[in-house]
């Protein structure tokens, strides 16, 4: 096969030259075409070459033409007869490297147009324009039906105050069952006045004043009735009491936990009459939590039995008070005075006639903070101060049987002349100064 194209390519050479001595038979008289003829010249004969203008013109390829080459013209190949038939001799060289681009030739005319294609997606909205102006109101609707009356807001019947010269009075009044939560009775008199289960939580009494005064003559036609406040199962929670004035007042099962009583005055009613005693402020059997007293004065003030968890006494005047049985646990007692109080009648002139000591039997200071407190001459027997921070603290002369000091810190502690009776207390000397 390779013999066989090498050949057709020298006869390719050959033919260029004798192309026109190549082709079928014609008849001169009709025109007809006879079989294919060789190549006229001898030498081409003899290699069996043969020249055709189309495949029309191949002959059978069989046993007697095996070996045939024909130039076919309109394919402008070679074929050969072999035994598997015509096989095709490609003389087709590798395509040469493009030429350079002709110019452009001149733009035809435009065509006839085209049917419109589908519509595109709508695109994003635009900006808002400006509001156009204001029509004009229309015609006013029909009244709809009533609602529902709503629940009773926070009011009270006020008949029993009374304003002079801008001060709010509540003079001897008696008030039972309010609720009156929620209002400013900043700078209000409560003198006489007789408060009993009422609710007034989140108010302010800010610098108002409680005490007693006269609330008329007595049954005999001699003399005046001197009445005390007294507060008795009512709520105060979260109420603003600083800078107050209460004097005598005897406040018995109420609420006063989260109160602010800073820099107010809660000592004793001094007795001025022939007849009389010193009356101490009660707050007795009540809930005090949390309560704030700084700088506070709490002379001879009795808080029996109440509720003093958390407390803030740092620097209160605690001088003479009774804290018989009442909790003070995690209560802050820094700098507090809880020495004795020297008490006077005041018809005298302030002749001594002896003193008030501070009297906390039972209490609980456990974990309280008492530090540089001074607790000089009270008693506190039977007291509970486990864990209670003590570190500077004065006790000299303070009676202390049957008193814990379990864990308490009692670095500093001066326990000059106190009274320890126990085993367990007598050891604090060997580690107290």
């Amino acid at each position: 096969m390779k013999r066989i194209t090498a050949i057709a390519l020298c006869l390719i050479i050959s033919a260029m030259s004798l192309s026109g001595c190549i082709g079928l038979n014609m008849n001169e008289d009709d025109g007809s075409v006879d079989e294919p003829t060789p190549l006229v010249e001898d030498n081409l004969i003899e290699w069996n070459v043969y020249f055709t203008s189309g495949l029309g013109g191949l002959p059978e390829c069989n046993d007697m033409n095996e070996g045939m080459l024909f130039y076919v013209e309109s394919e402008i190949h070679f074929q050969v007869c072999t035994q598997y038939g015509w096989q095709i001799i490609d003389i087709s060289g590798v395509d040469g490297i493009d030429g350079d681009s002709g110019a452009d030739g001149a733009q035809g005319p435009a065509g006839s147009q085209g049917p419109a294609g589908a519509d595109g997606a709508d695109g994003a909205d635009g900006a808002d324009g400006a509001d156009g102006a204001d029509g004009a109101d229309g015609a006013d609707g029909a009244d709809g039906a009533d609602g529902q009356d709503g629940a009773d807001g926070n009011t009270f019947d006020i008949a029993w105050l009374d304003y002079t010269n801008g001060v709010l009075f509540g003079w001897c009044s008696h008030i039972f069952n309010e609720d009156i939560s929620g209002q400013d009775f900043s700078g209000f008199d409560g003198r006489g006045v007789d408060i009993r289960y009422s609710d007034f939580s989140n108010s302010n009494f800010s610098d108002s004043y409680w005490g007693r005064t006269s609330c008329g003559g007595l049954n005999t036609g001699h003399g005046f009735w001197n009445k005390l406040a007294i507060i008795v199962g009512s709520d105060f929670s979260n109420s603003d009491f600083s800078g107050v004035e209460i004097h005598g007042v005897s406040i018995l099962n109420s609420d006063f936990s989260n109160v602010d009583f800073s820099d107010s005055n809660l000592s004793y009613l001094i007795c001025t009459g022939t007849y009389c005693v010193n009356q101490p402020t009660a707050i007795a059997n009540s809930n005090l939590t949390n309560a704030i007293f700084v700088s506070s004065d709490m002379t001879y003030i009795d808080l029996t039995s109440s509720n003093l968890i958390n407390v803030d006494l740092t620097d209160a005047i605690l001088r003479g008070a009774n804290l018989d049985d009442a909790d003070l646990s995690y209560a802050d007692l820094s700098y507090a005075d809880l020495s004795k109080e020297p008490y006077i009648l005041g018809l005298d002139s302030g002749v001594e006639y002896g003193n008030y000591t501070t009297s906390a039997i039972n209490a609980n200071f456990n974990s309280a903070i008492l530090e540089y407190a001074n607790l000089s001459d009270g008693n506190y027997n039977g007291a509970d101060f486990s864990y209670a921070d003590l570190s500077g603290a004065v006790l000299t002369n303070a009676i202390l049987d049957k008193s814990v000091f379990d864990g308490a810190n009692i670095d500093g502690t001066d326990f000059t002349g106190a009274t320890l009776d126990l085993p367990q207390q007598k050891a604090l000397c060997a580690r107290a100064t």
